[in-house]
């Protein structure tokens, strides 16, 4: 007799769009992607806002006069975004002691690139004109953005004919979608110092050992930030936090890869048995945290971004060797420098 059983789920049968259905989707659902170049030789980021960004208090806004396809427009930028910006082209200028049309044209140098950005992105180019420090005290505008510069944020309002408005909104909602990979996270190891093992002496390890760090960073309060094992950059210890001392995406430098575990294997020595895998030298180094930090966000932190460890740097590190975690240690001095004692060892 043949028995009748009933599927374990129904067949999956997908709702059908018609093509105007889903080409209107997917303009429901575009992202705008942040527009990138450079201010004033820093790397920087346009991204259009529904809303502005609180500012401070007391923050005041500077007025930039442009001429843009034929008509009028006004550009409010919080004054601290027009002092920071003449400060990357020379500290010791001052917006609030130049003339408007001085300043205007120090304004335009600055955003050359992005300018150029801009053009590529179909967007006419504006004519500077005058540019007015500390103009307003609250900003206007019908279109606003945020611009992103060495890991700070400042809002900026457009004015002008709602023509040009639409089609700047029009022409920015054709750059590529922001993809999803800018959200994924990256991990942000901050390093207090390091040392190399070789494999036979990292086995060897017992709780209470102690082990000489072989970077002078940590004495001169700073340590290292890496991303990837490949970028890093100097992170300052300060009483109020990890402050990051310069742009962050870059290649670790001579004295900095030291801190990457990628170059295990580099210094074999030469009297190292063949075929001894015991003396395989390995990396060893101590963080005092991680930070997961957006992909799309890892371009725009520049000096003065403050490290969220989510607790005050203390003595503990966690010892890292291969890519994985061997146990955790406080920082002491042995003799005249310093050293990790080992409290805990990963297996125990």
């Amino acid at each position: 007799m043949t028995v009748q059983t009933r599927p374990l789920c129904d067949p999956f049968d997908p709702p059908r769009l018609s093509r105007e259905e889903a080409e209107r989707l997917c303009r429901t659902a575009r992202r705008y992607s942040p527009l990138t170049s450079t201010l004033a030789g820093h790397l920087a980021s346009i991204s259009p806002t529904a809303n502005a960004l609180v500012t401070g208090a007391d923050e005041r806004w500077s007025v930039l006069k442009l001429r843009w396809s034929g008509s009028d427009a006004a550009l409010c930028l919080p004054d601290s975004l027009v002092q920071h910006t003449l400060s990357l082209i020379q500290p010791v200028l001052d917006a609030g002691d130049l003339a408007d049309d001085a300043l205007a044209l120090l304004m335009e140098h600055a955003a050359t690139e992005m300018l150029d950005a801009l053009e590529e992105a179909g967007v006419p180019v504006p004519i500077f004109g005058d540019c007015r420090f500390s103009a307003r005290s609250d900003p206007s505008g019908d279109f606003g953005a945020v611009v992103t510069l060495d890991g700070r944020r400042w809002p900026v309002r457009l004015s002008g004919p709602d023509a040009l408005i639409s089609d700047l909104i029009a022409r920015l909602g054709t750059a590529p979608a922001n993809p999803a990979m800018r959200r994924l996270p990256a991990v942000v190891s901050l390093r207090a110092g390091w040392t190399q093992l070789t494999r036979r002496e990292v086995a060897s390890l017992e709780v209470g050992d102690g082990i000489v760090v072989e970077s002078p960073d940590l004495s001169r309060q700073r340590v290292v930030a890496v991303v990837g094992e490949r970028w890093a950059q100097y992170v300052n210890v300060r009483p109020q936090g990890l402050i990051l001392g310069d742009r962050l995406m870059r290649a670790a430098s001579d004295s900095m890869e030291d801190y990457l575990m990628a170059r295990d294997g580099t210094k074999t020595p030469d009297d190292a048995p063949a075929g001894d895998v015991g003396e395989l030298p390995l990396t060893v180094v101590f963080e005092l945290g991680r930070v997961d930090i957006p992909v799309g966000k890892l371009e725009e932190i520049g000096e003065g971004y403050v490290f969220d460890l989510a607790r005050q740097p203390n003595r503990a590190v966690e010892l890292m060797a291969g890519g994985r975690r061997i146990g955790s240690g406080e920082i002491v001095k042995i003799g005249d420098a310093l050293g990790v004692k080992i409290t805990q060892l990963s297996g125990d």
